[in-house]
Formats: structure tokens, C-alpha cells, sequence
């Protein structure tokens, strides 16, 4: 009995620190993102790390990735 009792407790705490894991990652975790003012790129010179883009070269097998802005 004893057992059991401890593999569900074990159970909800890691249930309960995944969610709140997660939920930074999702729309919730927006005050870990930076403000940024509107990004106006014109062809792929302006794909810049000033413009948000943290990787890739524009190709399709490796396309540019702007990540973690919160642009209104």
C-alpha cells in the first residue's frame, strides 16, 4: 500500500513539473521572449541577426529561423 501511495505521489509531482516545463515553452512563456518593433525584411541581405534571424542560409534544407521576439 505504502508503495503505491509513493508511485502516484512520484507520479503527480512529475506530471506537475512537465506541465509547468511546458508552459514556458507555449504562449504562456511570452514574458521570457523580447520586445521587438515590427522586422521589415526586403529580399535576403536584410535576413540579419539585427533582424531577428539566429541561423540558416535561406535554403530550403536549411531556411532561415528567427525565434524568441514578441513582435506586436
Amino acid at each position: 500500500m505504502f508503495r503505491k501511495v509513493v508511485l502516484v505521489m512520484a507520479t503527480v509531482v512529475f506530471a506537475v513539473v512537465s506541465v509547468i516545463l511546458v508552459g514556458g515553452q507555449s504562449d504562456g512563456g511570452l514574458l521570457w521572449w523580447r520586445a521587438h518593433e515590427p522586422i521589415y525584411i526586403y529580399g535576403n541581405d536584410a535576413f540579419t541577426l539585427a533582424n531577428g534571424v539566429l541561423s540558416g542560409s535561406g535554403s530550403a534544407e536549411d531556411p532561415y529561423v528567427i525565434e524568441g521576439w514578441y513582435i506586436d
